[in-house]
């Protein structure tokens, strides 16, 4: 019988999915699962060592509250649990404490664990891909992207009430540099904020998970707008049928997901908690879309970001 991986996102509510072959990921889930089945050393498949049991649902759906039951109960049947933000991890490691034997290995994405509760939980470990660091970076490629007509400053959107959302705004601000912030609590303040700006105007979304959940809606919207969406992934700048982001810089979520691997697998084959792995500068990525520039009329640099057609 396979192991059960339960990984879990923040998003929109959508129904459990079981992916026991690349083919049965679901086009909403995040890119770290491309990167996790990818690396992991293991046979995914119904009938082979793991399947993935993919969970996505709003934050306030993670642990039992007076609106339901929560994602995380003793019910849930996993034998490692895989999160996709420091929100997951916080409600994980709350819900299956080191104390309790029974509870599994929670392995996770967090740029600082060092100021979380769970830093010295025995069942919990993960990848630090350092978005909130990589702010600073960031926000100076995103001007340094295009070159005609130039682009001086950008506004950047923060969740003021997630962690490495502030942190990333204290971080450009230590960095040198002082863009105009807008605070959004939900994917309809981004729309809002989209439909209120210029056609070739540049916006730095900051690693927050709702965020990264309703990328497509969030990408579609700038993109109608003529509006440069710049990440702190570059997992949606593609070339595709799909709509691509205008750009990004950072750590790709499936590169993390093969490091989310590499620390899962020390649970599996029995070495026990890896503790944190911090991903390596140079697995940073930056990119452009030269689509979205054509139809934003910019230009971009040509000795900056890798061009995406």
């Amino acid at each position: 019988m396979p192991q059960t991986i339960v990984a879990v996102a923040i998003g929109t509510a959508q129904p459990p999915t079981l992916i026991s072959s690349n083919a049965t990921i679901p086009s909403w889930a995040r890119k770290y699962i491309n990167g996790f089945i990818g690396a992991f050393p293991h046979t995914l498949g119904a009938n082979s060592d793991y399947v993935i049991d993919y969970r996505q649902c709003p934050a306030d759906q993670l642990l039992p509250s007076a609106t339901g039951p929560g994602l995380f109960t003793n019910a849930l049947q996993a034998d490692y649990i895989l999160c996709l933000s420091t929100t997951v991890l916080r409600a994980a490691a709350q819900a299956y404490p080191d104390t309790d034997a029974n509870s599994p290995p929670i392995i996770g994405m967090c740029s600082h664990p060092e100021k979380e509760k769970f830093k010295a939980q025995k069942n919990v470990c993960g990848v630090k891909a350092g978005r909130s660091d990589d702010a600073p970076d960031a926000y100076r490629r995103l001007l340094d992207t295009v070159v005609d007509p130039p682009l001086n400053s950008a506004t950047v959107l923060s969740d003021n009430s997630y962690t490495p959302s502030t942190d990333g705004v204290t971080n450009i601000h230590n960095g040198g540099d002082h863009p105009t912030v807008a605070n959004v609590s939900n994917p309809n303040d981004v729309k809002n904020w989209i439909n209120g700006a210029n056609a070739g105007e540049g916006v730095l979304l900051l690693p927050v998970d709702w965020m990264f959940g309703a990328a497509t809606d969030i990408i579609g919207w700038a993109s109608n707008r003529n509006v440069l969406d710049f990440w702190l992934v570059t997992d949606w700048v593609q070339a595709s049928s799909n709509q691509s982001a205008f750009g990004g810089y950072g750590v790709p979520q499936e590169t993390s997901g093969e490091y989310l691997a590499q620390q899962l697998n020390s649970y599996w084959t029995g070495q026990g908690n890896p503790g944190w792995f911090h991903v390596p500068q140079n697995r940073r990525v930056w990119q452009a879309s030269q689509t979205r520039a054509n139809s934003a009329n910019v230009t971009l640099n040509t000795h900056g970001p890798v061009i995406i057609p």
